[in-house]
């Protein structure tokens, strides 16, 4: 199993859209309430060949900083921000299983940023286990901070973050901010077929591989589950 990082930040005070109990996510293993940001454009990035070539799709790119950082993003339903690629709404989205289908979001745009996000209370500190699939890699905020971070890979080896978040007393906010391309993009961009980029590109990814309008996915579970394995 990948080394696992852990994530230690404080609960802020935030104004939350809808927050849902982490026992409830604990207990049926994924997030139900999102909110997702529109797509936006990042003028001048070509994600889909950085990502083809193994690079860091968001090097440079900072989805938030017209917003005033990510510190200082709090999502609620239909709040419009500024990006990079114009003023984006965030939206909200139900979820019934770990895969978040955000096509309705994402609409038909080739390639861009998506953001997702979610607010989860816990009287008490408690530890969490997440694992998240995403098409290119994704950046991770917890309360603000950076939790996790892109890495630069070869695509099939890219995608799946595993690490541990430890939850502190009160209400707590995870944005997601996760690139993505069209598959015919990263075909072009790679230099091959779009079977063979399907296969390429989702090979470790089977929460989101075979699900048409999916964002990302998001398994969510205490980390006793690590022993039990």
């Amino acid at each position: 199993m990948k080394a696992l990082a852990l994530i230690l930040l404080a609960a802020a005070p935030l104004a939350a859209f809808s927050q849902e109990r982490l026992d409830a996510v604990l207990d049926r293993g994924h997030v139900v309430q999102w909110l997702v940001l529109e797509p936006a454009a990042i003028p001048g990035v070509d994600l889909a060949g950085r990502a083809a070539q193994g690079r860091d799709p968001l090097q440079g790119v900072d989805l938030f900083g017209a917003a005033g950082g990510a510190a200082a993003v709090r999502p609620g339903a239909n709040q419009t921000i500024n990006t990079p690629g114009g003023r984006r709404k965030w939206l909200p989205v139900a979820a019934t299983t770990p895969t978040l289908y955000a096509g309705a979001v994402l609409g038909d745009a080739p390639e861009g940023v998506m953001a997702a996000a979610f607010y989860v209370q816990t009287a008490s500190r408690r530890d969490a286990y997440l694992e998240l699939q995403s098409p290119l890699g994704a950046r991770v905020y917890v309360n603000g901070a950076l939790g996790r971070s892109l890495q630069p890979a070869p695509l099939h080896l890219t995608g799946v973050d595993r690490f541990i978040v430890s939850f502190g007393a009160g209400t707590n906010l995870v944005v997601i901010e996760a690139p993505f391309a069209a598959l015919s993009r990263l075909a072009a961009a790679a230099g091959v077929g779009q079977e063979e980029a399907r296969d390429w590109v989702f090979a470790n990814r089977p929460l989101i591989a075979a699900a048409e309008g999916a964002g990302l996915a998001l398994r969510v579970r205490p980390v006793e589950w690590l022993g039990e394995t």
